[in-house]
Order: C-alpha cells, then structure tokens, then sequence
C-alpha cells in the first residue's frame, strides 16, 4: 500500500489500507490483556489488588468522638486518630512512673521555690541585718545574705564572723563562700 505524502499512516493498517478504529488497531480485549501482563509482571494484578478496608471504631471510640463533636471539635484527622487510640488502648498517653531521677529533681525543683519564697536579708560586717539581699551598692564584693529566720536566730556575734569570713575572701577574687558552721542553713 502507498501512504500519500505528508502522512505517517498511523491510522491505517500497513497491510490492508483500511482505517483503524483503536490505537494502533488493537481490539480492546487485547489492549486489556497487555495491561494486564504489565501489571502480573510488577506483582500488582486485578487479583491480587486488596481492596481498601473501611475501617470502623470500636464503641468506645465512637462514643469519645461523638462527644468531642458535640463539644464543638472539627472532625480532624487528630480527632480520628485519638479515637482509634482510645480503641487500641493508646490514648490518653500512659503518665510515666516517677524514677530516682525524677523524683531527685522534683525534689530540686520544690526546694529551689521554697528558696525563693524566702525572705533573704543582708548581714554586715559589725553582725547587723542592714536590709534586703541584693540591695548592696558593692557588687563586686557584697554583704553575706541569710533568710530572716536564719539571721534572727544567730548571735550578732554569729553574724558579723560569717559576714567577715565572706568580705576576706571576696576581696581576693572568690565569689561562692561557705558560711560558718553556725550560720550554715539546714533543711
């Protein structure tokens, strides 16, 4: 058969000259069944395709979803997934239980509010309280601080020898002093 020029002879068959009615004149039967050659050969056959499973919630999960739609909640794709968690026992997260560790720095973190709560006042050197922690115009050598309780309990006596043991060794650079044994604060 001659192809007139200025054609590619696409839609006729090369060895009859009639026009084709399906790409490349297959019949459907057999375009579908290279389809499916294709997709045997990637694992994905029409058999072997599972359909999706609509996934249902338990009772409870319903119920817990209903509420919160009630409540005014959107339907979110979060609240689906707190519901399926109430379903698989995943929500509300599990508390942790309190180790050493935990329990140390709880302990650390009560005790430094109370430290805070404090009334902290100023000692100076002749043993008097001279006001609040804090307020000194020295910044690079100040005063030694106590809580009030701590202070009023000690001896003026008590308070000027820790007052002075904290100006001696600030004025040779130290910052952290310890107190004496007296002044020293227990909990």
């Amino acid at each position: 058969m001659a192809v007139n020029e200025g054609t590619c002879g696409y839609d006729k068959d090369a060895t009859t000259g009639k026009k084709l009615t399906t790409p490349g004149g297959l019949t459907e039967a057999t375009i579908r069944e290279a389809i499916e050659a294709v997709l045997e050969r990637k694992g994905k056959t029409s058999k072997n395709r599972k359909k999706k499973k609509k996934s249902t919630l338990c009772p409870k999960g319903q119920a817990y979803r209903k509420r919160r739609l009630a409540a005014g909640e959107k339907n979110s794709a979060y609240l689906n997934l707190r519901a399926s968690g109430i379903c698989s026992g995943t929500w509300p997260p599990k508390k942790k239980k309190k180790t050493n560790e935990y329990l140390l720095e709880d302990d650390i973190r009560e005790s430094l509010r109370d430290w805070v709560k404090e009334k902290w006042v100023r000692i100076n050197t002749s043993g008097n309280i001279t006001g609040p922690c804090g307020t000194m115009k020295d910044k690079k050598n100040p005063s030694r601080c106590l809580p009030e309780k701590k202070a009023k309990s000690l001896t003026k006596s008590q308070r000027a020898a820790t007052a002075k043991k904290k100006k001696a060794a600030g004025k040779s650079g130290k910052q952290y002093i310890k107190n004496t044994k007296k002044a020293t604060v227990k909990k």
